[in-house]
């Protein structure tokens, strides 16, 4: 977990983040420069800025912030604006907190240490997303979830039927979730949800066929439920 310190008075900053309370694998590093700021978030990994408002070199910390909101890389980049003028306060969606420019050292290790902590709970959500996701794609059947007739997730096994590769692609080939069910004509009089939840809330396995637009049908057995306070139907075939 790294942050960048932008401040015009290094030693002092320094001096600061020895006084700080913080886990200790967290990392420090430090520029009087927003030039350099942009070229070290170029080559650096950063989680969370530190940016003081007055810089010594030709660019201020306003003008920092507003250039990291244009950049895809870092637009997201959480930033501790460090600002002693309440009518100056920058409007830029990237900060999450405004400190004064000598800030409490124990004020300022409590913002780092919550974001800190979200970093790392986001962090072990996603290994546990992609472990699921890796176990869920080796299943050689259509496992995907429907939400307001739209497909928001689908396994490996399912795109490779229709041949796409991500979700984006599918979205963009089959606007309409209903083409890829082959519906009898008693199923078609009613709207599609309805004849998706009659169909998952059968107490047996239920069946039905898909197809792609090349023509090809794929016969398969369903189980599914229609996940708790959501409009989302979870297909597992």
């Amino acid at each position: 977990y790294a942050i960048l310190f932008i401040s015009p008075e290094l030693d002092r900053s320094k001096a600061l983040v020895q006084q700080l309370t913080l886990p200790d694998d967290i990392r420090f590093y430090f520029t009087d420069s927003g030039v350099e700021a942009l070229s070290i978030l170029s080559d650096q990994s950063i989680q969370l800025l530190i940016v003081h408002k007055n810089l010594s070199h030709k660019m201020n910390g306003v003008e920092v912030c507003e250039l990291l909101l244009q950049k895809e890389s870092t637009a997201n980049t959480p930033i501790i604006f460090l600002n002693d003028e309440i009518e100056a306060i920058p409007q830029c969606t990237n900060i999450i907190k405004f400190l004064s420019t000598e800030p409490d050292p124990k004020s300022l290790s409590k913002h780092i240490t919550r974001h800190y902590d979200s970093y790392r709970s986001q962090q072990e959500l996603q290994i546990e997303k992609n472990l699921v996701l890796s176990i869920v794609n080796r299943i050689h059947s259509p496992i995907f979830i429907i939400e307001h007739q739209q497909v928001t997730f689908a396994n490996q096994f399912f795109l490779n039927f229709f041949g796409l590769d991500d979700l984006h692609s599918f979205s963009q080939h089959y606007p309409h979730v209903e083409e890829l069910f082959v519906l009898e004509k008693e199923q078609t009089s009613a709207s599609f949800s309805q004849w998706l939840k009659e169909l998952l809330h059968h107490q047996d396995e239920a069946n039905f066929i898909m197809h792609n637009k090349e023509g090809k049908e794929l016969h398969v057995k369903v189980r599914g439920e229609l996940l708790e306070h959501s409009n989302e139907f979870l297909i597992i075939t």
